[in-house]
C-alpha cells in the first residue's frame, strides 16, 4: 500500500504542502515573534529542508544540514549565494567552528526519540555562543486538542510528537533557560504545535 507520506521526499510536494498549511503572513510572523535573527549574525538549521525560510531572512551567515540530498541540491540550486548547505548528519566534528547566535530545528524533534532529541538540545548548546538561542518548533498534544490537530498528527511522517511536558523535559536536559508558548493559530489548519525558545548561560 503506498505510503502517501513519501512523496513529501520530493521538495515540489513538500513545498505545495507547507504552501497549503500555512501562509507567507505565518511564516513571518513566526521567524520575527521567535526567530529574532539579525542582519549579519550566523544561524545554523538543523533539519533546513530545501531552507525555505531564507525568504524571510535578512542578510546573515546561513548553514543548512539535512540528510535528504534532493532537499540540499533543491536549496544550493535557490539560495547557494545566500548560504552553505551540507547533506549530512550533525555532529560535533561537522560542527562549522563559528559560535551561532540561533540554531533553528523546525519540526525536527518530533522526528527524534528521546535520546536522539537530548543529544540534539546538548549539541545545539554547543554550537551557540554565551547568550544565543536554540528555536524549536513542533506538533504538540494535549488535553483538550481537537479533532483536527489530533488527525493530522496522527498523518505526520515523525512518531515523537509529544505534549508539551515532554518537550520541555527534553530541553532541560540541556538548557537552564527555557520558554515556551503553545498555539494554534499559525497556520490555515489548527494544529496544536510548541514553539520553545533555549538561550545559552
Amino acid at each position: 500500500m503506498l505510503d502517501l507520506r513519501s512523496i513529501l521526499i520530493y521538495p515540489s510536494i513538500y513545498k505545495l504542502l507547507q504552501n497549503l498549511v500555512r501562509n507567507k503572513k505565518h511564516t513571518q510572523e513566526y521567524v520575527d515573534k521567535y526567530v529574532k535573527p539579525v542582519e549579519g549574525g550566523a544561524i545554523l538549521d538543523i533539519g533546513c529542508g530545501p531552507a525555505d525560510i531564507l525568504d524571510f531572512l535578512p542578510q546573515i551567515r546561513y548553514y543548512g544540514f539535512d540528510l535528504s540530498p534532493k532537499y540540499i541540491n533543491e536549496a544550493k540550486i535557490k539560495y547557494g549565494d545566500r548560504g552553505e548547505f551540507f547533506c549530512q548528519e550533525l555532529s560535533e566534528t561537522s560542527i562549522p567552528n563559528i559560535g551561532f547566535d540561533i540554531v533553528l530545528a523546525n519540526n525536527v524533534l518530533h522526528h527524534l526519540n528521546d535520546g536522539e532529541a537530548i543529544d540534539l538540545f546538548k549539541l545545539a548548546k554547543k554550537c551557540l555562543k554565551l547568550g544565543g538561542r536554540l528555536v524549536t518548533c513542533d506538533g504538540c498534544r494535549s488535553v483538550d486538542e481537537g479533532l483536527i490537530s489530533k488527525v493530522v498528527l496522527s498523518l505526520d511522517r515523525g512518531k515523537h510528537v509529544r505534549d508539551k511536558e515532554s518537550y520541555l523535559n527534553l530541553a532541560r536536559q540541556a538548557f537552564n533557560n527555557v520558554a515556551h508558548e503553545t498555539r494554534n493559530d499559525l497556520a490555515h489548519i489548527p494544529v496544536n504545535g510548541i514553539f520553545i525558545t533555549c538561550v545559552k548561560e
